[in-house]
């Protein structure tokens, strides 16, 4: 799969199917359907984001005004009938999961942790098309765009695949760093909480640590 098609967590998921490692089950809506949704908005009202250098009143009015508008669109017709096609067949007994998967997100130099939004315990394909549009909405948050700028990310860059995956309840989750994420060593150091980790990776909440020497 490309990742600059399906996005870096998606991508990073194909990489763990692949080494053999169970995750649940899921399929991604490539940034195609995004690029469809985002060619809605007037002529010239992304340029004014592009133009923007730095963060000031005058940008923030400008996400203001891009939010406002992409409430207002309405998702693509063959995003649309890819949800329904697939919704059935991943949904679980507790739902689905529809999680972001920007084309730089969980890369080597850019998490994004806790900057898109996440829709949690999707039970039905109405539900799962407005938490699709939702995701992609937040691509253009005032948090993703202060995060792309402070790490020089070229915000015509902004592209954004979808995952819709299998929900499960679990009594523990959290996040493992193969390497000390402070210091760089060769240690294993695991975060958790119980429950889902949603409000963890926001850092909402703390966690329990682990450290794996």
């Amino acid at each position: 799969m490309n990742k600059n098609m399906i996005g870096g967590k998606a991508f990073g998921l194909e990489q763990i199917k692949l080494a053999g490692c169970y995750t649940p089950n899921w399929v991604v809506i490539d940034v195609s359907h995004f690029q469809e949704f985002v060619k809605q908005l007037p002529e010239g009202v992304l340029n004014k984001l592009y133009s923007c250098k730095s963060w000031d009143d005058e940008i923030e009015r400008v996400i203001e005004l891009i939010q406002k508008k992409l409430k207002n669109l309405v998702v693509p017709e063959k995003t649309l009938n890819f949800v329904k096609k697939h919704f059935k067949n991943i949904k679980h007994q507790h739902g689905v999961a529809i999680r972001s998967s920007m084309i730089s997100e969980d890369d080597k130099k850019h998490s994004y942790a806790g900057i898109f939004k996440s829709v949690l315990f999707v039970r039905s394909y109405n539900k799962c098309t407005e938490a699709v549009k939702d995701v992609w909405i937040s691509s253009f948050s005032k948090q993703a765009i202060k995060y792309a700028l402070l790490n020089k990310i070229n915000l015509k860059e902004i592209k954004m695949g979808v995952i819709i995956q299998e929900m499960i309840n679990p009594d523990y989750s959290g996040v493992l760093f193969s390497r000390d994420p402070t210091t760089g060593e060769k240690r294993q150091i695991i975060n958790s909480v119980r429950g889902c980790s949603e409000k963890f990776v926001s850092g909402k909440v703390s966690g329990e640590t682990i450290v794996i020497e």
